[in-house]
């Protein structure tokens, strides 16, 4: 063999050597590149669905707070009033009694006699119902 077939053949050598380290370098940091962009990919969808459970979250917090302060604002004095109407439909309707006694009538041929009885009815269950019903927690 000639030493220019020798020279040739050596660079050729080194020349396909150079080339094929050089795509394998390629090959490998585009597959890192790759499996670098799927993995942040996955961390922003993730990232991207805590975001919106934050948001949701804090909303519903919000609405609750709300009906939270309602509830203590509102729970015993609505409690109170109940407490009240019914009293004053009871004397009412003592005093209806009365008046149909009086003129010997029966009670409820009297307008609103019943739905009065009937409210009451109504009054006792939710005022029962606010004092078996109450939060757990406080704000």
């Amino acid at each position: 063999m000639s030493t220019e077939k020798r020279v040739f053949n050596k660079l050729f050598k080194n020349t396909a050597k150079t080339k094929f380290n050089k795509q394998n370098t390629k090959l490998g940091i585009a597959q890192d590149l790759e499996g670098a962009v799927y993995s942040t990919n996955n961390s922003l969808e993730t990232g991207d669905k805590v975001v919106a459970i934050a948001i949701n979250v804090n909303n519903e917090l919000e609405k609750l707070t709300e009906d939270v302060r309602f509830y203590n604002d509102y729970k015993a004095i609505t409690y109170d009033q109940l407490v009240r109407d019914i009293e004053y439909l009871q004397e009412l309707m003592q005093k209806a009694e009365n008046v149909a006694d009086q003129l010997g009538t029966d009670v409820n041929d009297i307008k609103g006699y019943d739905m009065a009885k009937n409210t009451i009815i109504d009054a006792q269950r939710v005022s029962g119902n606010i004092n078996t019903h109450t939060l757990n927690f406080d704000i």
